[in-house]
């Protein structure tokens, strides 16, 4: 059977890893996908879907990451290799407020960035290259961590779209929001959730994030 997301200017059949994904969250269980980030090196994650998002660079999945690690991640479809059905069940709670399996295709959300004198203004100052940095931070930070050539990238990636620093720093602080969103979605916060959270914060440092 033919399974379909929607865009906003129409339908399209879905990938099959999307297609994988929402039947198995329709269910009512966590996936396990097997996720290529990059140089061909795979590795295992579990996931509860959650949209479906327009990147810059094709079609992302953002998930909830409950293995290895806890957080917030953005996978690109292109990258994922396979998709099976976990064992352990959604929460109750989860299965109530999941909309994956509506193939809705959003728009990555962004917070309104205003510059300090303009603080009085209700216009947002939220950019095209705000949500694309902001999308490619999420993508490389999918293991929680960058290497060389990701740093570059995003430094050069920076520049190219003419970011201001206020841009920059408000991607950062809201990434880090995320982070620890994710961290305490099912009410408790370990040592291995702040090891996390702490690396994370330690790559944003080689791209300029100032506390």
């Amino acid at each position: 059977m033919e399974i379909s997301i929607r865009h906003r200017d129409g339908f399209a059949e879905a990938p099959d890893p999307v297609r994988r994904m929402m039947e198995i969250t329709e269910s009512g269980h966590y996936c396990c996908i097997c996720y290529e980030k990059s140089r061909g090196i795979t590795h295992e994650r579990v996931v509860e879907p959650m949209h479906l998002v327009d990147g810059a660079s094709g079609l992302l999945v953002r998930a909830i990451q409950i293995e290895p690690e806890r957080g917030l991640r953005c996978f690109a479809v292109s990258k994922i290799v396979s998709v099976g059905r976990h064992e352990r069940p959604l929460p109750p709670k989860s299965r109530a407020r999941n909309t994956f399996s509506s193939g809705e295709v959003r728009r990555l959300p962004t917070p309104s960035v205003l510059p300090k004198k303009e603080s009085h203004s209700r216009s947002p100052w939220a950019s095209t290259s705000f949500t694309q940095y902001l999308m490619r931070l999420r993508e490389a930070l999918v293991d929680g961590r960058l290497d060389g050539d990701e740093i570059e990238e995003i430094a050069a990636t920076r520049v190219a779209m003419s970011m201001q620093p206020e841009q920059v720093a408000a991607a950062h602080a809201y990434l880090l929001g995320e982070e620890l969103l994710a961290m305490s979605i099912d009410g408790q916060v370990d040592d291995q959730d702040w090891d996390r959270f702490r690396a994370i914060r330690a790559s944003l440092r080689t791209l300029g994030w100032q506390e």
